[in-house]
């Protein structure tokens, strides 16, 4: 099985589906210790549904509107 290769955007990707890995020039972290890679899973614009059973594979670029946590 191969993993998909992440996708690295010309601008935020606004509303679109985006993997963990993924990143653009927008990217904003978010204030946490483990912030320390500019992709979108640490990005303030990024929307993972963290209450699910399993770790998320892929969320929404809110661009430009921040997401509190």
């Amino acid at each position: 099985m191969s993993a998909e290769k992440p996708t690295e955007y010309i601008k935020p990707p606004g509303g679109q589906t985006i993997s963990s890995f993924d990143h653009c020039p927008g990217f904003s972290g978010r204030q946490s210790l483990l912030a320390i890679d500019p992709i979108c899973w640490f990005c303030k614009f990024a929307a993972f549904d963290l209450f699910s059973d399993k770790l998320p594979e892929c969320g929404i670029c809110k661009f430009p509107q921040e997401q509190e946590k």
